[in-house]
């Protein structure tokens, strides 16, 4: 049969997030042997010719899907790629309110990366 659209099966929308160093395999309607990856940027985000992401580092690049046979059929997924936080800094250790009273604590993340 005649493929006539690229779909990703396994992204609820055309985009995805990971943690640098983290990997992700698309999976789409068709067989990765009919398809050709590219990414927009390969110093943020990998891909291989089977459709394995690789997040390298902080930033955000295009995935293209084409098919091999007509490179007008193609499909963009884009990918965001994340610095985790590794810390996390309140302002209060403890507190203590009377009922109906509110109060703010404020959390920090780390390192200055985090995204």
């Amino acid at each position: 049969s005649t493929v006539k659209s690229i779909t990703v099966k396994n992204l609820p929308s055309n985009t995805l997030t990971l943690k640098a160093g983290k990997t992700f395999t698309l999976k789409t309607n068709t067989t990765s042997g009919n398809l050709k990856f590219s990414t927009s940027n390969k110093k943020i985000v990998t891909v291989s010719s089977t459709g394995k992401i690789k997040a390298v580092k902080k930033g955000s690049a295009n995935i293209t899907i084409y098919l091999k046979s007509n490179a007008k059929i193609k499909k963009v997924v884009k990918v965001t790629v994340g610095q985790p936080a590794t810390r996390v800094k309140v302002n209060k250790s403890a507190l203590t309110i009377k009922k109906g009273r509110s109060a703010v604590i404020k959390a920090t993340v780390g390192p200055n990366t985090t995204s």
